[in-house]
């Protein structure tokens, strides 16, 4: 019988493996003859919206944004279908992540205007799973943060884990951020809510993957103007500890996030792309890793 920890890298390891084959493709979408990549704000906003509204799990919103994406790296998708497109990948994301009994195909019409039947939705739920082939599951950033957030070193306070969450939506709106696993975008998130909250950070977790993507967020992060104002106000409240207006303030006082002041040793890297937080090395050699602060 396994233990708790062979069982838990035993996930690990299954759940990085099914990422790498179920990761949708920039460059691929780059090739859409009518979608453009400034279109991608509006379609997030409206599954933000139909996601929030309908009480949907966390995870749904990822993965409907994930089986949006692959399809769109695989079909060309004519500009008039992009609601089509987005309200069928909800509501594939809810049957699986939810319930079938939780959102109601009359709920996804109103919310498009009924630009479409409910003929129309059955038909394209059919098209998007023949052209994925029938691979709906897919390891969404929030599976990784549960893991990331729940470690050996006990869990996160909840105002990190909602700053997380904001943080972690943030990447569904631009392009940069595609062609990241979850994994390390769940990573890059805690790693810079921690940050943010004034927590020591985990120096052994920043990868070279994790600090590019926390780079990026910097970057749109201190443009706060430029956020989404529906994302924005979707994690204002209460339920997600004010979770916006916590990262806005501190980009508006001029926070920034600084790199570690030395470089992160080989073996420790390789382990936590593993996103493992113990003490023992697959080489049998043994590390005690501790928690630094920001020393700049």
């Amino acid at each position: 019988m396994l233990s708790a920890d062979e069982y838990d890298e035993e996930r690990r390891d299954y759940m990085r493996d099914l990422e790498s084959f179920t990761m949708p493709s920039a460059e691929a979408m780059d090739r859409q003859p009518e979608l453009k990549w400034h279109m991608r704000a509006y379609i997030i906003d409206f599954l933000l919206k139909a996601h929030f509204e309908s009480s949907l799990l966390p995870e749904t919103l990822y993965l409907a944004v994930n089986i949006m994406d692959r399809y769109t790296s695989l079909c060309v998708v004519p500009k008039r279908h992009c609601r089509l497109l987005a309200c069928t990948s909800l509501w594939i994301a809810a049957k699986f992540e939810d319930g079938l009994d939780r959102i109601m195909i009359d709920e996804l019409l109103h919310a498009a205007n009924n630009e479409f039947e409910k003929r129309a939705l059955s038909q394209m739920e059919y098209h998007i799973l023949s052209v994925l082939q029938w691979r709906v599951d897919h390891p969404t950033a929030v599976a990784w943060l549960h893991i990331l957030s729940n470690g050996a070193r006990g869990e996160d306070p909840r105002r990190v884990q909602d700053v997380s969450h904001f943080i972690m939506a943030v990447t569904l709106y631009t392009r940069e951020f595609l062609n990241f696993p979850p994994s390390t975008i769940a990573l890059a998130a805690v790693t810079l809510a921690r940050h943010i909250c004034g927590m020591p950070r985990r120096l052994w977790q920043q990868t070279d993957e994790c600090l590019e993507v926390i780079h990026y967020l910097d970057a749109r992060l201190k443009q706060c103007n430029g956020l989404s104002k529906a994302l924005v106000n979707a994690y204002s409240g209460k339920m997600y500890s004010a979770a916006s207006k916590v990262v806005l303030d501190f980009y508006s006082g001029g926070g920034r996030f600084y790199r570690p002041p030395f470089p992160i040793p080989l073996k420790i890297q390789r382990r936590t792309a593993g996103l493992l937080t113990g003490v023992a090395l697959r080489e049998g050699v043994s590390i005690n890793f501790y928690e630094s602060s920001d020393t700049e």
